[in-house]
């Protein structure tokens, strides 16, 4: 029987942002951006709609 259910959304026991961060860059070199990967860790921390609109703009 559960007796607990234990969120980790801010990555205090595990972090997975490096994880994210890893095919992010993947999948936007596979979708033709050259530019430095820095640019991309402008995603860490937005909503879903800020992170869209920062890597379409980074693909335009």
């Amino acid at each position: 029987m559960i007796k607990a259910v234990l969120f980790d959304m801010d990555g205090i026991l595990y972090d997975s942002e490096r994880f994210y961060m890893d095919i992010t860059v993947r999948v936007m070199r596979s979708l033709g951006y050259t530019g430095p990967e820095e640019s991309l860790y402008a995603v860490v921390g937005t909503t879903a709609k800020g992170t869209w609109k920062i890597l379409y703009d980074l693909l335009e």
